[in-house]
């Protein structure tokens, strides 16, 4: 008797079930960490590692594909994430003397950046019109 056939299931994704299981243990952290309510913070400064995963579990994860097209955008959504993350690390530690008063200018360059990396994007095709 033969087998039937199965559909293929989807593989997972590792970067994803890494950033995954790396999001829920620093929730757990700061959970565990709120509840002792000591006076000082283990993961106070944690959060833009938070982040930080996050932009890169998606850079390392493949554009996905909408109705035949690869999704456009994808790689600068999780640069952003991961710029921001950076941004976070160095106001708390106050590297190089920044402070967030004094560091959010850094942002406002890096979204020009982001802005110029957008314009060579290629653009889909028109659909439905011709330039003329």
């Amino acid at each position: 008797m033969d087998a039937p056939d199965l559909p293929d299931r989807p593989t997972a994704n590792p970067a994803l079930i890494i950033a995954g299981v790396v999001i829920a243990v620093t929730g757990m952290l700061m959970l565990v960490d709120h509840l002792l309510n000591r006076d000082y913070s283990l993961t106070g400064s944690w959060w833009p590692l938070v982040l930080i995963v996050m932009g890169a579990a998606r850079l390392a994860t493949p554009k996905p594909v909408r109705a035949g097209k690869q999704a456009r955008g994808y790689s600068r959504s999780g640069m952003w994430l991961i710029i921001v993350g950076l941004w976070g690390l160095a106001s708390e530690a106050h590297l190089f003397g920044l402070t967030y008063n004094t560091s959010w200018p850094l942002l406002i360059i890096a979204s020009g950046a982001m802005i110029v990396w957008r314009a060579f994007d290629p653009r889909p095709a028109c659909s439905g019109r011709e330039e003329r």
